[in-house]
């Protein structure tokens, strides 16, 4: 089924599968994946180790993880951790089991973006909701926003819970043990630098040079590896960070698009239209309100919504994601992958708003802000509180989040605001929402534990500033140094965007 198709299950139940999905055996576990998933295999015969790697993963040295080039890389390796440590330093969006005689594990991602679920009852894992359970869904009572978070009316889950009350979802940086069903955190470790200070001019700058080398090599490796490489255009500074690092491979990406469905994101092709100018590269304009009505033209609108919450996990009532974010999806070149920049969110400390005063104080962190931040009750926090209540002010929140707070190393205690980004906002939500793309596989490029590891260790006051993407930009495009974001054009009047040169799609100027 197209709507499942780069998703997989791992069970010990032969016949726990769908219809159309290819089928392995590892040891005592029977893993199938659709046709759209990447599955690299191998058994390691000297280590009796069963490894599979789902999805896409670049390792260290830039080499793209398939079944060949899988077992080049580990044939020499000495024991299952040092196979998993090389796996768990890939970039990409991936998720990897490993089975022995002794041990039986699956990992992610750092963000788990290739996400998954487990049954606490069977044992089975699977992308989503609906591939774990052959049964009807129990209702998480336990999670306060479950039923509103589970049609997708605004709530989010967090905490590793799902719409089903034995159905949990490990978080980022944990692998799940599949004898015992319990989660571990495998990273970051008490060694792992965290932290740079601002007046370690070598060291941040040795940061920014990881961060931005690293997003260069693993780009430059994908659009040489994959057609098409398409690479979404906006007024924000995600996409101007993926630009930049692409440069130097650029006519290795294949299509460049924005897309255009209100006056707000017009803004965005206004500046994306300069970003492609200054690199000397074309750029598509997708009209959103064009692609719904020629969805709906082919009589597809209905089955576009219902795939995309079914690919999500959704329970059948949730309410539908819009018609015209979905249909842009549908406007662009099959196949291949499709670059997203929500990893270098941490270079701006996104998530990090009043706590910086804190930090920058000596406080500590503040739980209930903390609990904010993750906008648990949707992104318009004002709306959501009005309707759900204060959640961080509950008890129930306040001992989730300490208890997820604790499993952190004492080097990762500066930076919570940073992990639960990684860990909390992102399996919970790319690691289930970028199901819904199947017409091309969406990744970040800069899902990446060095990467990481970089963008954290950087001064948060100095990340909220914006510093450091000035920085790289001056440095590694010039060109694209000077170009207003989406903001600084809101402010301007008619004639001074007509005479910075910004086009606007017709009708939406």
């Amino acid at each position: 089924m197209e709507v499942f198709s780069q998703q997989f299950i791992l069970s010990r139940d032969a016949d726990h599968t769908i219809d159309g999905f290819e089928r392995w055996r590892l040891s005592d576990w029977h893993f199938s994946a659709g046709n759209g998933l990447r599955v690299a295999t191998h058994f390691h015969d000297r280590l009796a180790l069963n490894i599979a790697v789902l999805g896409i993963a670049v390792d260290k040295n830039d080499i793209v993880l398939d079944s060949t080039t899988l077992a080049a890389a580990t044939a020499k390796m000495k024991d299952y951790g040092e196979v998993a440590k090389y796996l768990s330093e890939c970039a990409g969006r991936y998720a990897f089991v490993l089975i022995d005689t002794q041990n039986a594990r699956i990992y992610g991602d750092p963000g788990n973006t290739l996400g998954f679920v487990f049954d606490i009852d069977t044992g089975t894992v699977g992308s989503t909701l609906h591939l774990t359970i052959n049964r009807r869904i129990i209702a998480n009572d336990d999670y306060p926003l479950a039923y509103p978070a589970a049609i997708n009316a605004g709530p989010r889950f967090a905490f590793g819970h799902t719409a089903d009350a034995r159905v949990k979802r490990p978080l980022g940086n944990h692998y799940l043990d599949l004898h015992s069903l319990e989660t571990h955190r495998f990273w970051p470790t008490e060694s792992t630098v965290l932290e740079v200070s601002e007046d370690d001019t070598a060291a941040e700058e040795a940061a920014v040079e990881t961060f931005f080398e690293r997003h260069q090599s693993v780009i430059a490796t994908l659009a040489k590896s994959f057609t098409p490489t398409i690479l979404p255009l906006s007024g924000g500074r995600e996409t101007r960070l993926l630009l930049a690092a692409a440069l130097e491979n650029r006519d290795d990406v294949d299509f460049m698009f924005s897309h255009v469905t209100n006056w707000a994101t017009s803004l965005d092709v206004a500046v994306a239209r300069l970003m492609a100018s200054a690199v000397g590269r074309d750029m598509t304009t997708i009209n959103g309100k064009d692609a719904v009505q020629e969805l709906a033209d082919a009589g597809g609108i209905m089955q576009m919504r219902e795939a995309a919450k079914f690919s999500r996990g959704f329970r059948p009532r949730a309410a539908p994601i819009a018609d015209s974010t979905l249909a842009v999806t549908q406007m662009v070149p099959e196949g291949g992958i499709l670059l997203r920049g929500y990893t270098t969110d941490l270079l701006k400390a996104v998530l990090w708003e009043r706590g910086i005063n804190r930090y920058g104080n000596g406080e500590p962190h503040d739980r209930r802000h903390g609990l904010k931040m993750l906008f648990l009750t949707g992104n318009d926090r004002s709306k959501g509180l009005q309707k759900y209540g204060q959640y961080s002010e509950e008890p129930w929140f306040l001992n989730a989040y300490g208890e997820w707070m604790e499993t952190l190393p004492v080097s990762a205690r500066g930076r919570i605001y940073d992990f639960q980004f990684m860990e909390q906002f992102q399996a919970h939500g790319h690691g289930e929402s970028l199901y819904s793309n199947t017409r091309n596989f969406y990744m970040g490029p800069g899902n990446d534990r060095a990467i990481y590891a970089a963008a954290v260790s950087l001064p948060p006051v100095r990340r909220r500033k914006l510093v450091y993407h000035a920085r790289i930009l001056k440095r590694y495009a010039t060109a694209l140094s000077e170009i207003p974001y989406n903001n600084d054009i809101k402010l301007l009047s008619e004639q001074e965007r007509d005479d910075a040169g910004l086009e606007f799609p017709t009708n939406f100027k």
